[in-house]
């Protein structure tokens, strides 16, 4: 194996200067380290895979359905890009055409698993099922599924399936079993890569990496501010895992000694500082009508999400039509309205303009440039906007390309900062409930830790001086042209 890609869901540098990954660090301070820059609304494993942004290939954490109503999507798949393995061709289809063999395992958002000179394991969500056993969709060729299943190897397991299906309850219970997850794929991983005598190799430690994240940050941003009311129980939890983890990659690394190893991620995790409520903004200069109705209902639904029992909303959110329900609640009046921001998770969001054609809005199709522009004017010039260093911006220039679906206008926010709809201000700073451990404050629906704009991406391999200046500031396609760069193939 000449190029060993390992992704890590949700990590960022500062995970590697806490002193618990001996081994991993070692490598990232003899490594070439970029500083990379997700803007949150692209799908970063689907950048790092297929080389373009989602402005081009419409992979995008939501987006809408553009049928005339406010629909949305959540779910997006590889195959769902028009031009996929034609004018956008994943990485590992270059390398195929290219006469090197692939190995590809837990990468999300590709489903069912594609036919390579190699093998493939896909993971779970992003249209793919959330499954604990691998299943035969998931798998190329069909032959590895019988070596996944004697290994006990585990696709997915969320927070969901761990705290309500398996009862673990306590960060130590939660972290051991996905670092147990961890030591199976890792093994899967190594005797797949020496069956199938693999040049580039792929593999994605995902849920277990975003949930260590969204469990420590807040906890650890606490301890380096010298806060006396730390949850020791979650710092010792995920000081145990990543002991672990370093241990996992160690494995790897003596497995294949001459492997130039990347280290990358989608996004990173860090502690949520502050909330951007765009339709507040939107609300204050003109261009967005509340609704009082959908305003109450929308009221109604926050609070009992505070108080419902964890399992019981789980149980609620398996009803279609209660899920349906509570998804389709505008906060806004959609007949009168000339723009809109559609928030949900903690992804970042961009704002729409409401026209006819997309939305079944006021705006003529014709006028979406001129709102857009003075939206994006309007915005920039407010003294709060430039006191937290937001920014309005468009890549758009016509309503007639592949990308209708992507926001009319980007806001470029600070890392810290999330765009959601629960606040009375534009722009407010989050305090976070006093005296609640970060397992509690995620199982009451609290968001406290988000995602970052600034991904892991580091070269252990061998770099020429001049990469920084090619990858320094783009945004997660730059490890796709990383890669090529390696094998000596040309940009497609």
């Amino acid at each position: 194996m000449k190029v060993l890609l390992v992704g890590m869901d949700g990590a960022h540098i500062d995970v590697f200067k806490r002193g618990w990954t001996p081994f991993i660090s070692s490598l990232i301070e003899k490594g070439n380290q970029f500083n990379i820059k997700n803007d949150l609304i692209s799908r970063g494993w689907l950048e790092i895979a297929t080389g373009k942004h989602a402005s081009i290939t419409g992979a995008m954490y939501d987006n809408p359905k553009i049928d005339g109503t406010h629909a949305w999507n959540y779910k997006f798949s590889l195959n769902d890009i028009p031009a996929i393995n034609k004018d956008v061709k994943p990485i590992w289809q270059v390398l195929n055409e290219e006469g090197y063999r692939v190995g590809v395992m837990n990468l999300p958002t590709v489903f069912p698993a594609p036919k390579v000179d190699g093998f493939f394991v896909s993971g779970g969500g992003g249209g793919a099922p959330v499954v604990e056993q691998a299943i035969a969709e998931l798998c190329y060729p069909d032959e590895i599924l019988h070596i996944l299943e004697r290994n006990d190897y585990i696709v997915d397991e969320r927070t969901v399936q761990l705290v309500v299906d398996k009862k673990l309850n306590t960060p130590d219970l939660i972290m051991s079993e996905l670092a147990c997850k961890n030591t199976k794929r890792t093994k899967s991983f190594i005797e797949l890569a020496k069956k199938y005598d693999i040049d580039f190799g792929f593999v994605i430690y995902k849920t277990s990496s975003v949930t260590a994240e969204t469990l420590v940050v807040p906890e650890w941003k606490k301890y380096i501010n010298g806060e006396n009311n730390i949850d020791n129980e979650t710092i010792e939890a995920l000081k145990s895992y990543y002991k672990k983890f370093d241990e996992e990659i160690k494995r790897l690394y003596e497995k294949f000694p001459n492997v130039e190893i990347i280290f990358t991620s989608d996004h990173g995790t860090i502690a949520r500082t502050h909330t951007v409520n765009l339709n507040k903004f939107l609300q204050n200069n003109g261009y967005q009508f509340t609704k009082a109705s959908n305003n109450i209902r929308k009221l109604v639904i926050e609070k009992l999400k505070k108080i419902i029992p964890f399992s019981l909303k789980v149980q609620l959110q398996k009803i279609s039509t209660i899920k349906q329900s509570v998804g389709t609640v505008s906060i806004f009046d959609t007949e009168n309205s000339l723009a809109f921001s559609h928030t949900k998770n903690d992804w970042t969001h961009g704002i729409f303009i409401n026209d006819e054609d997309r939305f079944g809005g006021p705006v003529d199709s014709k006028n979406i440039n001129k709102i857009k522009n003075e939206i994006i004017e309007k915005f920039n010039a407010q003294s709060e906007v430039k006191e937290h260093k937001l920014h309005a911006y468009s890549i758009k220039e016509d309503m007639k390309n592949s990308v209708d679906f992507f926001p009319d206008i980007i806001i470029d926010l600070p890392s810290g900062y999330l765009t959601n709809n629960a606040s009375e201000s534009f722009i407010r700073e989050f305090e976070r409930p006093k005296g609640i451990s970060s397992l509690s404050s995620i199982l009451r629906g609290d968001i406290i830790s988000i995602k970052s704009h600034e991904p892991i991406a580091v070269d252990c391999g061998n770099f020429a001086d001049d990469d920084k200046k090619l990858y320094d500031g783009r945004d997660l396609t730059a490890i796709y042209d990383l890669i090529l760069k390696k094998f000596n193939i040309q940009k497609v």
